[in-house]
């Protein structure tokens, strides 16, 4: 079984715990949020036990915080050098059909997969 959460401090500290086949680690980061969106930066040379490195974005949905889409400008680059290349056998998938596969998850005990997201549980107000 694997779990992740996140929990947002006040201090603009964020800690990402990640659960699963005998690991449990705490990944130490900063957050901030622009409009709709919750960036949060992981430091991989201050922390070097971090498991995340870089930087994560999150689209904030009512209760929820999902996975960013992949932009669609990457997708068109992706397109273009798959041309460039000449390459027969390399089939990119539709937009579509690729910013559903990256935003999802492995399958479940059921054989179902979900999309992935965060679901907030506790709200602090800070001061």
């Amino acid at each position: 079984m694997f779990s992740k959460t996140l929990t947002l401090n006040c201090n603009g500290n964020a800690i990402l715990n990640f659960q699963g086949d005998m690991q449990n680690n705490n990944s130490l980061g900063i957050w901030k949020t622009e409009k709709d969106t919750l960036i949060i930066f992981f430091d991989s040379l201050k922390n070097q036990t971090n498991k995340f490195k870089g930087e994560m974005k999150f689209v904030i949905k009512r209760n929820k915080l999902e996975y960013m889409p992949f932009p669609k400008s990457k997708y068109y680059e992706l397109v273009e050098y798959a041309k460039r290349t000449k390459n027969d056998t390399l089939k990119i998938p539709s937009y579509r059909k690729l910013n559903k596969l990256t935003n999802q998850g492995l399958k479940n005990f059921q054989g179902k997969i979900g999309k992935q997201y965060f679901k907030k549980i506790e709200v602090i107000n800070c001061e």
